[in-house]
């Protein structure tokens, strides 16, 4: 059995009982990319991109090692530019995203605007 099968065969229970934050965050990932597949495909799953258009990523890669991160990440702002979306990540560790990932980079220091980019 292959760990990505077993990684599928995982039983969650309620509150995420089972998962590794890694693997939680994971989820919520793929779920995020399942949506806004959905909505490129038409298919849609009850969640309008159209009155949803902004994509928050709140430190949601910080379990993961790089490449899979720059890997989700990148599928994210694909998804996003698909779907005509915002997407907002917050991190502490810019230096983590993948080259032109993102458009403008704004950093804030005890709630102030202290660099623009």
């Amino acid at each position: 059995m292959t760990h990505a099968t077993t990684l599928l065969k995982t039983q969650v229970r309620g509150g995420g009982v089972g998962l590794s934050r890694g693997q939680s965050q994971l989820l919520c990932l793929a779920r995020a990319l399942v949506v806004l597949h959905r909505e490129i495909s038409g298919e849609g799953v009850g969640i309008s991109t159209a009155s949803h258009n902004i994509i928050l990523v709140d430190e949601a890669t910080a379990a993961l090692d790089q490449h899979s991160e720059s890997l989700i990440l990148t599928a994210l702002k694909d998804s996003a530019e698909a779907t005509r979306a915002t997407m907002l990540i917050i991190t502490h560790d810019p230096d983590r995203l993948p080259a032109g990932l993102v458009s403008r980079h704004l950093t804030l220091k005890d709630g102030r605007l202290v660099e623009p980019h």
